[in-house]
């Protein structure tokens, strides 16, 4: 391979992780947008007006029969 060629394509890939790393830094990760939706930022938050209602997981269940054969 000419050594032009393999610089175009080294220039090519630093190009392309630039790209891509410019692109990241634009969007928020997914911890910023919990924090900007947290009702310390000042979003709204109904997290104590919730409805109490007990909620019990599921029993007999393909998973919970399986578990229980394993133990024997």
């Amino acid at each position: 391979m000419k050594p032009w060629v393999r610089l175009a394509m080294a220039i090519a890939a630093i190009a392309g992780l630039a790209k891509h790393w410019l692109r990241r830094r634009q969007e928020p990760s997914y911890w910023q947008l919990v924090f900007e939706q947290s009702r310390v930022n000042g979003a709204s938050y109904n997290g104590d007006n919730l409805d109490p209602n007990p909620w019990n997981w599921p029993t007999g269940t393909w998973l919970q029969r399986r578990i229980g054969k394993e133990r024997l």
